[in-house]
């Protein structure tokens, strides 16, 4: 095992005198592709002594990168790991006394070093210290042409002195220091020219030759897979298989006799700008005055610690305030670890060969490959190719992973949100071998063509494919096999109960679905209709016992023989309870139960039948006192007006004596209402009460 060496990443890393170790002595070995989206690489090699290596990285993996690096190296200890800033040149010049954008000219470079000393040479010979330089235009000889050049000026022992830029040979600082800042620049410019990469430093610190690698996690295009499947003859039960992994080189780099694995799952993956500087806010502490002090205040002593809880408390805040150094312990004791790792422990005595099945009629077969080792871990299938392989940066390649015999079924899907009168033609697969299948989409050629050689029938899409679990694939349409769709829905009253003055009834909604499939003149099918499940609904038609149930329908098998017509019921029912007080029930919801749409025995329907009297009997009652009860209101709002036209009318008059007349028979008129109302209310009591009795009587 490896031994693992803890990771410190410096941004600014100090410069180790090291033997310098390029890309090409630490190769990229071991690259495991997944469908995640991510891969693991890991480059190996030879180093001796004190050694750097540099890694090129792709700017949008270094977030990655950062997440994932580790360095493993057996006897040797890793000193530092420096990379550039996301932004270096602008880091790298704020400590320099001109920035990227004057250094880009001559004339800015000047202007942004006044008062540096200088050496010019060319026409004259002059020292001193820049003051500016002035652009001028200048007419040619010619009157024609106007060019613009640079003045320098410069300030020296014998005062001012001026000279024209371009005419000049060279312009030499004479301070050391600022000759070795711009040279320091114009590296650094030269090195950060890649804007899409970054270079990756990593110095290690040992003695000998020994082997090491560095291994990291970062996103990559996804492996896909393609199927080759071969539609067997009529009579035949098995059906070869043939897979294929498409793989993207897009690292940047050859990949030169490099072991490959594939991962198939669906791994937790996550990005984090970890490349990215950020900044925390902090309060503003006031600038405290001469002599004024502010202790904390005392809050007092509650107990004593021993020595030993002391030290362990001490230890429990600097791991909450520090968790970075416990982790850093523990991951020094930790040896090599990777969720990639377990195709590592992939181990065959031997490849699967493709098994071929015997040609028809002298056709071709296809080719026999060697497919890769497949392992099933926890939640991947990992599949790890025997042979090593070269693939340039930017190149694709097809391996085949799979190649196999698989069981087969022929049939007939009817799908009828897919098509409504004809079935697709369809495989039903099942894996039969040591690990799952990843999804991919699948090539169907016809094994059973006349002429001897195999012809395309239809694609198809692969869903996963666990072991030992088998899959519709569905490749063309059936248009020689007609289907007829009729549905219809019912619904009847079930069982009625009665109990304690509570009627519980149940409804039963019914879906009935009659298929008709007419089979081709001579051929037979074996049709499997898909009818959708529906919610709180049972099947009742044909027995559930011989169905097949997936999330969303019912698988049926219908067999048809050549030539026939054959037809199949299906029939979901789904009851539905309902419990109410019968006090509370109306008189058109007890009449509704004494109509043939309710199928109630004899006995039970005059029950309703009675009810429904009471309750119209109680329901007459309401109706009067509600009509007493508008008529009294009625006149109450008529009595108001009078009452006001009374007012303003004179005493003794002949209109005011009619309103007084008017008031008195009214108030014989609400008299004999209140008596009829009270009436009312007796004989409304009465009838409850025995509507009551009769309810609390019943037992259904």
């Amino acid at each position: 095992m490896k031994k693992f060496i803890l990771i410190l990443i410096s941004f600014f890393g100090v410069s180790v005198t090291a033997q310098a170790v390029d890309d090409e002595m630490l190769p990229i070995k071991h690259v495991i592709l997944s469908t995640s989206g991510v891969a693991h690489f890991e480059h190996e090699g030879e180093v001796t002594d004190d050694a750097r290596i540099s890694l090129s990285v792709q700017f949008d993996q270094v977030d990655d990168l950062l997440k994932s690096l580790m360095v493993f190296d057996n006897s040797g200890q890793l000193g530092s790991i420096s990379l550039p800033g996301r932004a270096p040149l602008s880091q790298f010049f704020r400590d320099l006394p001109f920035s990227q954008h004057e250094i880009n000219s001559p004339v800015a470079l000047l202007n942004a070093l006044q008062g540096a000393a200088v050496t010019v040479t060319g026409p004259t010979q002059i020292s001193g210290k820049i003051i500016r330089v002035m652009p001028e235009t200048v007419t040619l000889d010619d009157g024609r042409q106007v060019i613009t050049r640079h003045r320098l000026t410069l300030s020296s022992e014998n005062g001012l002195k001026q000279t024209v830029l371009e005419d000049l040979n060279a312009v030499r600082f004479d301070d050391d220091k600022l000759r070795m800042q711009v040279d320091q620049a114009l590296k650094a410019i030269h090195a950060n020219a890649a804007r899409d990469s970054r270079a990756l430093t990593i110095d290690l610190r040992g003695d000998g030759t020994r082997n090491v690698s560095v291994a990291y996690v970062v996103e990559t295009p996804l492996w896909k897979a393609a199927y080759r499947l071969l539609l067997p003859t009529k009579d035949k039960k098995t059906s070869f298989m043939q897979g294929w992994a498409i793989i993207e080189n897009m690292t940047g780099q050859d990949w030169n006799d490099v072991a490959l694995t594939l991962v198939s799952g669906n791994p937790v993956t996550f990005r984090q700008p970890l490349y990215q500087s950020y900044y925390v806010s902090r309060p503003i502490m006031p600038v405290e005055v001469l002599g004024r002090v502010l202790p904390r205040p005392d809050t007092g002593i509650v107990g004593m610690a021993s020595s030993s809880e002391a030290d362990q408390e001490i230890a429990e805040q600097e791991g909450a305030q520090y968790p970075g150094r416990r982790q850093a312990k523990n991951m020094a004791k930790t040896e090599r670890a990777s969720s990639f790792d377990q195709a590592e422990e992939i181990v065959a005595n031997e490849m699967p060969m493709s098994v071929v099945p015997v040609p028809v009629d002298g056709g071709l077969r296809l080719s026999q490959t060697q497919a890769a080792v497949s392992e099933e871990a926890t939640t991947q299938i990992l599949f790890r190719f025997p042979n090593t392989f070269d693939l340039a940066a930017g190149h694709s390649l097809m391996l085949p992973f799979v190649s196999r015999e698989l069981p087969i079924e022929r049939v007939w899907l009817y799908q009828p949100e897919t098509h409504a009168t004809h079935p697709l033609a369809a495989l039903r697969v099942k894996n039969n071998g040591k690990t799952g299948l990843p999804p991919g989409i699948v090539t169907l050629f016809d094994e059973n063509s006349n002429n001897g050689a195999n012809h395309f029938v239809g694609d198809a899409k692969l869903p996963v494919l666990p072991k030992g679990e088998a899959r519709l694939v569905s490749f063309a349409l059936d248009t020689k096999t007609l289907v007829d769709k009729d549905d219809k829905s019912t619904t009847h009253q079930g069982t009625i109960t009665i109990s304690g003055g509570v009627l519980a009834a149940t409804t039963k909604y019914r879906s009935k679905t009659k298929y008709t499939v007419s089979a081709p003149a001579e051929e037979a099918r074996m049709v499997m209709l898909e009818h959708p499940r529906q919610n709180q609904y049972k099947l009742v038609q044909p027995s559930p016992e011989d169905v097949e149930t997936t999330k969303t329908h019912y698988r049926i098998r219908m067999p048809v023989k050549p030539g026939e017509s054959k037809t199949m019921t299906v029939i979901l029912e789904r009851d539905r309870q309902q419990s109410m007080r019968i006090m509370d029930l109306s008189y058109q919801q007890f009449n509704a139960y004494t109509t043939a749409t309710h199928q109630l025995d004899q006995s039970t329907r005059e029950l309703f039948e009675k009810l429904a009297s009471m309750r119209l009997a109680v329901d007459k009652i309401d109706t009067e006192i509600r009509q007493l009860d508008d008529n009294r209101q009625s006149i109450f709002n008529d009595q108001q007006r009078i009452r006001e036209n009374l007012r303003a009318v004179p005493d003794n008059s002949d209109i005011g004596q009619r309103y007084l007349e008017r008031l008195n028979k009214q108030e014989d008129k609400l008299e004999a209402m209140v008596a009829r109302r009270a009436k009312l209310e007796i004989e409304k009591s009465t009838q409850l009460e025995k509507f009551k009795d009769f309810i609390a009587g019943i037992r259904v």
